[in-house]
């Protein structure tokens, strides 16, 4: 069984005709398998690049915040299993997140230097433990949280993520408060049993990314293959029809409740990657902050969709930690907004509906292209005057020069440049508004069935 928008888009191109096989992920077959192959390489180069390679005008980043950006695309894949998979809204999910770096900072402790046990080594396990506290959190909460659906269950869930928020203050001694709590990688190196040391140190960052993309691996395939299990495949019946699922023999209770003791085992491995990273904990990783980093990357990346949340969070890695600007909310905000009322179906479903469309390419060139145009020339002057709005609020006069996004320097002080950057940015609309009927029928012609 495909979920509902995977269905509406895979009738929609008729792909039967075009002996197109699809899984329930929501993806060609060849396409997942040369997905993973690329996540693969991806990891591995990863490690051996030492963070120096670059790719085209965009550094790689440190084995740190290669990491993190894997930390968070793993949470972004546990909320999709509740939004995507279950239809479970929730805006407490970051929970399961930030608990489970708390674990992983008191195994730490528990451990002691050198994280281990004699003639063994516990540190490449401690993702673990953050999955095991997010699961027994998952049991205590959804126990009576998985029992009501649609608004209540989001309501629920907001309460719940405030209140472990407000915990972290009010029991500053065990979870630290705003400082959180944290430990250090000593220098130690990693003990096997059979072999005895290695060259690999807990104390370097390429060796800890080693570990979390490990298991990072390890999340994505249990994830991917709990997608094609009868149990994930009734978690999208009954997010689509609840009644058919009770009808039919089966507790619609029960596979909601299973479903979300595992989105909390991912979300809590995710947050033990996260503070395995930084060897630290906070109490932001508990804020609706983060439950709403889950939901954009979900909703943006395309929820229902396998790939969604990696294309989500993805997305904003790059506005968050890659992007200079200190705006970077502002333009992911933008991003929601206009994914929501023109692209519900998200990044993922939109390549999906193009797929089948791939000999139409000549018929959409055009218009996309031109609408991509105008898409840059009015988010070029949007920026310009994002970023010199936001100058002049912290520096004023005392700095007239902004850098918006450190690509040049410009005068605030002078109104010819508030005036040509706005009349770009109204240029690139008008652009949009005139071609729209184009993109239109283009957007038409790829989600035609079959071809002519």
């Amino acid at each position: 069984m495909t979920t509902t928008s995977e269905r509406t888009y895979i009738n929609a191109l008729d792909v039967r005709k075009k002996n197109i096989r699809f899984t329930p992920s929501g993806l060609p077959v060849g396409i997942q398998v040369f997905m993973f192959a690329m996540l693969a390489l991806i990891l591995i180069g990863g490690y051996f690049s030492g963070g120096e390679l670059v790719f085209g005008f965009l550094p790689v980043p440190t084995h740190t915040l290669l990491s993190q950006s894997l930390a968070i695309i793993l949470f972004a894949m546990s909320y999709n299993m509740l939004l995507g998979q279950g239809g479970m809204l929730s805006f407490g999910h970051a929970v399961y997140y930030g608990f489970g770096g708390y674990a992983v900072v008191y195994m730490a402790y528990f451990f002691e230097a050198p994280f281990g046990l004699p003639g063994f080594n516990m540190a490449p396990f401690l993702p673990l433990f953050g999955g095991l506290m997010g699961v027994i959190l998952a049991v205590i909460l959804g126990s009576f949280s998985t029992r009501r659906a649609g608004t209540v269950f989001a309501m629920i869930s907001l309460g719940l993520g405030q209140l472990a928020y407000s915990a972290a203050a009010v029991f500053k001694n065990s979870l630290g408060g705003e400082e959180g709590k944290s430990f250090a990688r000593d220098e130690h190196p990693f003990i096997i049993p059979f072999i005895g040391e290695t060259d690999l140190w807990f104390y370097k960052n390429d060796t800890i990314y080693l570990i979390i993309a490990f298991w990072f691996l390890i999340a994505v395939i249990l994830i991917f293959l709990f997608s094609r299990t009868p149990a994930g495949r009734l978690s999208n019946a009954v997010r689509d029809n609840e009644e058919r699922v009770e009808f039919i023999g089966y507790s619609m209770l029960s596979v909601r409740y299973l479903v979300f003791i595992g989105a909390g085992f991912f979300a809590g491995v995710a947050g033990g990657m996260s503070a395995l990273a930084f060897e630290s904990t906070t109490q932001s990783d508990l804020s609706n902050f983060y439950s709403g980093v889950a939901l954009m990357a979900v909703f943006v990346g395309g929820a229902g969709f396998f790939i969604g949340p990696i294309l989500g969070a993805l997305i904003y890695q790059f506005f968050a930690q890659v992007l200079p600007s200190t705006l970077y909310e502002l333009y992911l905000g933008i991003i929601f907004l206009v994914m929501v009322m023109f692209a519900p179906q998200g990044v993922a479903g939109i390549i999906l509906m193009h797929i089948a469309s791939v000999k139409r390419w000549r018929k959409l060139l055009i218009p996309y292209g031109a609408a991509i145009i105008a898409t840059m020339v009015a988010v070029f002057g949007l920026v310009v005057i994002a970023e010199m709005m936001h100058h002049v609020q912290i520096a004023g006069a005392s700095d007239p020069n902004a850098h918006p996004l450190d690509w040049f320097s410009i005068d605030t002080s002078l109104a010819l440049n508030w005036i040509w950057s706005g009349a770009v940015m109204i240029a690139g609309l008008v652009g949009l508004y005139l071609i729209r009927k184009q993109v239109s029928g283009a957007w038409d012609q790829a989600r035609e069935t079959g071809d002519a």
